[in-house]
Order: structure tokens, then sequence, then C-alpha cells
């Protein structure tokens, strides 16, 4: 047995082990062999939505404002940062 071997022997046995978590590894890997991705949470995913679609709604109103723009695209300027918030929220689901 070589001296690494040893060392993670002992280090696992000095561990203490909580009760039904030795068959369950700390990640399991997909079908691909890769560990899962991390997921933030619920609170910072929620501010993250606000933020792009608070941000894609800044840049249609000063687009409106800059622009002459015809009066169909106000509909557009409003409607568009629900839908690009909710395509980025969905990039975790």
């Amino acid at each position: 047995m070589s001296v690494p071997e040893q060392r993670n022997q002992t280090e696992a046995a000095e561990k203490p082990r909580t009760p039904g978590r030795e068959t369950q590894p700390a990640t399991q890997p997909d079908s691909a062999g890769k560990p899962p991705r991390k997921h933030p949470s619920k609170a910072m995913l929620n501010l993250m939505t606000w933020l792009v679609g608070l941000g894609i709604l800044a840049i249609g109103l000063a687009y409106l404002i800059f622009n002459e723009t015809p009066v169909f695209a106000i509909p557009l300027v409003v409607t568009v940062p629900v839908i690009a918030a909710v395509a980025f929220r969905d990039i975790w689901d």
C-alpha cells in the first residue's frame, strides 16, 4: 500500500460519520460523468431576474426617448423585458 492510500484511510477513519450519509456521494454525477451544476439560491435568482428585466426595460425606454419611434413599439418595450427575464430565469430550471 502506498503512502497516499494510507493517508486517505487514516483521514477517513478520523472523520466523524453522519448516519445515513455513508452510501450517498456529495454530488451525484449525471450519465456523462459530470457533476450537476450549482444552482443559485431562490432569493439570488429572483434578484438577478428583476435586474435583467429592469435593465432591458431601461434600454427599451432609452431607445424610445432618444429615437423617433412609431407608436406600435411602445407595447414591445413593455413586454420584451418580461420575456427576457423569464428566459434568463429558465436557464436554471
